[in-house]
């Protein structure tokens, strides 16, 4: 999706500043925030999203960039007075389009160091309320994974139950969570505790709960590769067909020969072979 033009950033910007000054008149500031969803919103983009996104739900066909600005005036607001932020946001969240959902992830970004504890009753109050990828993996990676910065012992083992949760969408939530860890600068020093947070999911029928498993493997390949190898060897040997895809792609950054013995393995001895 091209970048707004310069004039339209401009009108955002100016948009989202007169928004949030109606926040402590609430229905007026939800029937405010639809109407600047409606403004910026385009039929192209919309037709693009219902493509992409399955289970996309009501969706404006807002850009992610008016949705950024949005999140980021109204997140400035709640960090000066945090007050009635859970309130709101649960509201503008309970109106169920995709674009409030993701100022909501946006909003929840600006807070998390100054209000962990209020994103936390966030996530678990609304979280089975997912139903589409974008807004998973924006809860994801914009509040439950920062999160874990702060309270990172405590949330690994909230994760290590999430994992097992019967809905996807709290799995996929929990396992994208670990991006955060596997994006440290230095590297996470306690890889392949965190690694083992996925084995309930390394035989996950879900789609999309697979792709989150190798995403997360493979993002953490580049900073602890030896971790890695020495999880999917743990994996590979009589691999059924779900857990050879989870393999397969989370694999991919790992020097061809370390990906070629892995695969192998799997053609003498996968579920998909035998």
């Amino acid at each position: 999706m091209p970048k707004l033009a310069k004039k339209k950033r401009k009108e955002a910007h100016k948009q989202a500043e007169a928004l949030v000054q109606e926040v402590e008149h609430r229905t007026k500031f939800l029937q405010g925030l639809q109407t600047v969803l409606r403004y910026f919103a385009r039929e192209d983009y919309l037709s693009d999203l219902e493509k992409f996104i399955p289970n996309l739900g009501h969706a404006y066909g807002t850009p992610l960039e008016v949705l950024n600005i949005i999140g980021e005036e109204l997140g400035r607001k709640f960090k000066r007075d945090e007050e009635d932020a859970l309130e709101i946001l649960s509201s503008m969240w309970g109106k169920g389009s995709r674009e409030e959902r993701l100022v909501v992830a946006q909003v929840l970004h600006k807070l998390v160091t100054i209000a962990p504890a209020l994103v936390e009753k966030f996530i678990w109050e609304e979280m089975r309320g997912l139903n589409n990828w974008e807004v998973c993996d924006a809860l994801a990676t914009k509040a439950m994974g920062p999160l874990l910065l702060w309270r990172t012992d405590y949330l690994l083992g909230k994760i290590k139950k999430l994992a097992k949760d019967p809905n996807p969408w709290v799995r996929r939530l929990s396992i994208l969570s670990l991006l955060t860890l596997a994006h440290q600068a230095q590297g996470f020093k306690r890889v392949e505790p965190v690694l083992k947070l996925l084995d309930p999911v390394m035989n996950d029928t879900e789609g999309d709960v697979k792709k989150a498993a190798a995403w997360v493997i493979r993002d953490f390949t580049p900073k602890s590769r030896q971790a890695v190898i020495r999880y999917l060897h743990k994996w590979v040997k009589g691999a059924s067909m779900d857990t050879e895809w989870i393999i397969r792609n989370a694999s991919t950054k790992l020097p061809k020969a370390e990906r070629a013995k892995l695969l192998n393995i799997i053609r003498t001895t996968g579920l998909a072979y035998v």
